[in-house]
């Protein structure tokens, strides 16, 4: 397909989910700066692979906004089908099948579940605790998991609320499954955390309309996590933002975001700078995988002034870091007291603080007012 403006670029895009997307700087209508940021700040079409192909030598500039890859023009056909044969490996292959995993504390239920499911090409792991359910959600990632609400082991209520919490199945669908009627504490308990209750023994064919259903959304469920690193990624990120800026609006609470670059590293330093972050966030922080060399960290209840101190210890951690590699770290710091600033607004002055700084070079850190 060819777009020869931004704005058609970006509907034919979000049309047709392309895989990579070859990008030029001096667009008509919006420039490709604008197209970027505007394609990497959608959900639906975030995880298109954008090459730039510019005459602009301007590469810093670009992968702080999230460009896969930066190419000079002029440029030969086979240098940029090398660029695209590399994105396209790195490009997640979705499953052929939905993966159901059946949690149930009564084996001869779980193995007719599972046969149902699997004469319907899916699928099908099984559990009889609580515990073993946890550890092949964890391993398997399964896009339905169907718990039984008396699972032994820990409780369904604990493994759900470890599901949730995790970045590997915070998208699984939950169903649960019960042989009696809810009390009203256990429906408070389960509300908006599970997408149905089926009592057991009731009509099959409800319980597989239901998983039909969920399976439906799987095409367009968002993917959250960064395989590379194990972080949430960027989607999740642009979500959990717009929910603690309505948070800190809504109860007059200071917020801070950092946005880190982390400059002259090779991608294979990434999983060790994600894990240096991640052992030193507090619970309530929100980590992610930016783009492909920054990150992002939401700082809940954070004023400014403690989030610059955050930035600065980030800075240092890395700069002592054995991570094989001569690295500085740019980060742009930005404060909303009482939620004042849209997410939106925030985000894009970090992208370009951040670009300033890593123009600049070296280890750098700038607030933004």
């Amino acid at each position: 397909e060819f777009a020869a403006d931004g704005a058609q670029a970006l509907e034919k895009a979000r049309a047709i989910h392309p895989i990579a997307i070859c990008l030029d700087i001096m667009l008509p209508e919006k420039d490709g700066w604008q197209v970027l940021h505007d394609l990497k700040s959608d959900p639906e079409t975030t995880d298109a692979g954008v090459i730039i192909c510019s005459a602009l030598d301007n590469p810093d500039m670009g992968f702080a906004l999230g460009t896969a890859d930066y190419c000079v023009k002029p440029l030969s056909r086979r240098h940029l089908l090398d660029k695209l044969r590399r994105l396209q490996q790195a490009f997640p292959r979705k499953r052929s099948q939905p993966q159901v995993l059946i949690a149930d504390s009564d084996a001869g239920s779980a193995a007719s579940t599972a046969a149902m499911l699997q004469r319907q090409g899916f699928s099908v792991a099984t559990a009889t605790g609580g515990r073993q359910a946890l550890a092949m959600a964890l391993k398997l990632s399964p896009d339905i998991a169907i718990l039984d609400l008396m699972l032994p082991g820990d409780s369904c209520f604990d493994v759900i609320s470890a599901l949730r919490r995790h970045p590997l199945t915070i998208g699984t669908s939950i169903i649960i499954t019960t042989v009696k009627e809810l009390t009203e504490e256990q429906r408070e308990l389960l509300d908006r955390r599970v997408q149905k209750v089926v009592v057991k023994g009731s009509n099959r064919d409800l319980l597989l309309e239901e998983i039909f259903r969920l399976e439906k959304l799987h095409p367009v469920r968002a993917q959250l996590v960064d395989e590379e690193t194990g972080l949430f990624n960027r989607r999740y990120f642009h979500k959990k933002l717009a929910e603690e800026v309505a948070r800190a609006q809504r109860h007059a609470l200071d917020l801070s975001v950092l946005l880190a670059g982390i400059n002259g590293a090779a991608a294979d330093v990434m999983p060790g700078v994600a894990g240096i972050l991640r052992n030193n966030m507090r619970a309530s922080d929100h980590l992610a995988r930016y783009g492909v060399s920054s990150f992002a960290i939401l700082l809940p209840e954070t004023t400014g002034e403690a989030g610059l101190a955050v930035a600065k210890k980030v800075v240092a951690l890395l700069g002592k870091a054995n991570l094989g590699a001569d690295i500085s770290i740019s980060i742009a710091a930005a404060a909303s007291p009482d939620g004042t600033i849209s997410s939106e607004q925030m985000i894009l002055r970090l992208e370009q603080e951040l670009a300033i700084l890593r123009q600049a070079g070296g280890n750098g850190i700038r607030a933004i007012n």
